[in-house]
């Protein structure tokens, strides 16, 4: 009876860390840049009373092992990396990526990766992460002139802060005195390409395009390494492979999408179906620990 106790409670223990994963993915359906985990599961150890042997022909045939199963076992929670459906909001300040990549972000504590393009502009015209405050990672110095799309990034150029000023002064490409922002636009290679207007009536050009940067993509060998960190970003971990960081749209980098955010591809629908099924798989196992009580107990009081 200790096999089939032991086994059961295993089961007890592995679905309710279904259960876990399940109540996760549904609690995150409406959060941007989500992705849905599956739990994995394996067997345990069985007990083995034989081997089995191999066929001896003409006289014996072969018998096939005899073992019993120790219960079951979690091995890790698979992230479902496909895309989750684009939501447009209509704010400039949400970017979504369309294909691989993680945008790029730096604080205090170091970099971390998200797909969740909740960005924001603070005083100093840093472009950050919303939720977090940690600067969006991009190129400044690209090669292209001002104005134009798609920019080229210098080969030498490494990733840092990007800057959307709300004053600028003696822009490049013409204009002298200061301007300020009216408004931007990114393109799908990530470009943020700024319009300003001449602060005084007397300053030529009236209006003028500048290219502000462009945004960083980090891409892994196995994004399936990455570590969660909390606020829809990660690190680095040490199954990932280390961040190939470019711009977007290059080198197998996705798009960006300006205006739009990437829905969580929790399925609701399967979700709630292995719900269910977790449910009961969970009540099964504490009935098969009840009956394995009850027959203990009764074999109990037979040899008394």
């Amino acid at each position: 009876m200790l096999s089939s106790l032991g086994a059961a409670i295993t089961g007890l223990t592995t679905e309710q860390q279904e259960l876990n994963v399940i109540g996760n993915n549904l609690a995150n359906q409406s959060t941007p840049g989500f992705k849905a985990g599956e739990l994995d599961f394996a067997t345990l150890l069985s007990q083995t009373f034989n081997t089995g042997t191999a066929p001896n022909p003409p006289t014996q045939g072969g018998i096939n092992p005899f073992q019993i199963g120790m219960g079951a076992q979690t091995t890790g929670v698979t992230p479902d990396q496909s895309e989750g459906p684009l939501m447009q909001t209509g704010n400039p300040l949400d970017f979504a990526i369309q294909g691989n990549g993680y945008f790029v972000l730096r604080g205090p504590n170091g970099t971390t990766y998200t797909r969740a393009g909740l960005f924001a502009v603070d005083a100093a015209g840093n472009l950050v992460d919303r939720q977090t405050g940690t600067v969006v990672q991009g190129y400044s110095n690209v090669t292209s002139a001002p104005g134009t799309s798609p920019a080229t990034v210098s080969t030498t150029a490494t990733a840092g802060g990007l800057q959307i000023p709300q004053l600028i002064s003696n822009p490049p490409g013409g204009g002298t005195g200061n301007y300020e922002l009216q408004s931007f636009s990114v393109g799908q290679d990530g470009t943020i390409v700024g319009t300003y207007q001449a602060v005084s009536a007397a300053t030529t050009p009236a209006t003028v395009s500048v290219t502000l940067g462009q945004l960083a993509i980090a891409q892994f060998a196995n994004p399936d390494g990455l570590v969660a960190v909390g606020d829809s970003q990660f690190v680095a971990g040490p199954d990932s492979g280390t961040a190939n960081v470019t711009g977007a749209n290059t080198s197998g980098a996705g798009q960006v999408i300006e205006g739009a955010l990437e829905g969580s591809n929790t399925n609701l629908v399967q979700s709630m179906a292995d719900l269910v099924g977790a449910n009961g798989a969970y009540d099964t196992s504490a009935k098969v620990i009840t009956i394995a009580q009850q027959m203990q107990n009764a074999l109990d009081q037979m040899v008394q």
